[in-house]
């Protein structure tokens, strides 16, 4: 870390787009960029399947657009790959090329996660579905997604009996779950990364909002150690107020932690988990990579 030159800013700021592209299809885009990367993935999926149908890029600038060739001409290659568990290596596999153009994983990944926030349910499910029923949301949802299950706190088994004692709100659209007629736009996610370094500290924060969330974190690194200083997290917006918002008190056990092998077990143990909130873990551990992209570039 000690070649980083004191008081250095880097922005990352992801701009992902899902729209219909008929009946059972959503088009997916996603645009990456900082002051390395200017890129754009586009990806063609099935809904329900979660299969990648077409895949394509374009690299507009790059410190060193030669290292993301072969895997951005490798993208069509993954034609026919189900998003789920295993999809990240198995990408990896496919795109092959230098590990340093990881902007084309990032933009995957973000773009795989899109499949798992909106839904192409039948019509006739949603006819008696009250959206600002928590209890009749959750049952739902998991009736449609039973994988969702101890996936984060508000699919916890049996955490929907305290939902009337934590009184619990839900904040959702109908839309989520299938298009209105003629509907195109169907979610949209932006995010922004922050590293800045400076004389013994490093920050790094991460700003994410889209149709159902809004939340922010900011960590505090000792430049010579990496040891977490202190973290600060705010929860504005999210789809079960007074639940998903209690992982956000649990952040200040990561003081002290260090950057390295065991941290992302140490982030997963605290806010992860099925009593934890996966956008929460995902945003701690994407400054954090964000930050090893910055030293290894």
């Amino acid at each position: 870390m000690e070649f980083l030159e004191m008081d250095q800013y880097f922005r990352r700021i992801m701009d992902t787009n899902v729209k219909t592209a008929g009946d059972e299809r959503v088009r997916i885009e996603c645009v990456i960029k900082d002051k390395f990367y200017d890129f754009i993935l586009e990806t063609l999926i099935t809904l329900p399947g979660d299969t990648i149908v077409q895949a394509c890029g374009e690299l507009k600038d790059a410190t060193r657009p030669e290292i993301c060739e072969t895997p951005i001409r490798n993208l069509t290659k993954l034609a026919g790959v189900m998003i789920g568990p295993g999809f990240v290596r198995k990408a990896k596999d496919i795109l092959g090329g230098d590990e340093e153009c990881a902007v084309i994983i990032d933009a995957l990944v973000e773009s795989a996660r899109m499949t798992k926030q909106i839904g192409n349910v039948p019509a006739e499910l949603l006819e008696d579905l009250d959206v600002s029923d928590p209890l009749r949301v959750r049952s739902f949802e998991l009736s449609v997604w039973p994988e969702f299950l101890n996936r984060c706190i508000p699919y916890q088994d049996g955490i929907e009996e305290t939902f009337d004692s934590r009184g619990v709100v839900s904040v959702i659209r109908r839309d989520i779950y299938r298009p209105k007629p003629g509907q195109i736009n169907r979610f949209r996610r932006d995010k922004i990364i922050e590293v800045h370094v400076l004389k013994d500290t490093i920050r790094l924060y991460e700003y994410m909002s889209d149709d159902i969330h809004e939340m922010a974190v900011e960590l505090f690194l000792d430049r010579e150690t990496r040891n977490v200083q202190e973290i600060r997290c705010k929860a504005l917006r999210v789809p079960y107020r007074n639940l998903c918002d209690l992982p956000f008190q649990r952040v200040k056990e990561l003081v002290g932690c260090q950057m390295g092998t065991d941290f992302k077990k140490q982030v997963h143990t605290t806010v992860g988990g099925s009593s934890g909130c996966i956008h929460l873990t995902d945003l701690i551990l994407e400054t954090t990579r964000y930050l090893d992209m910055v030293l290894n570039l």
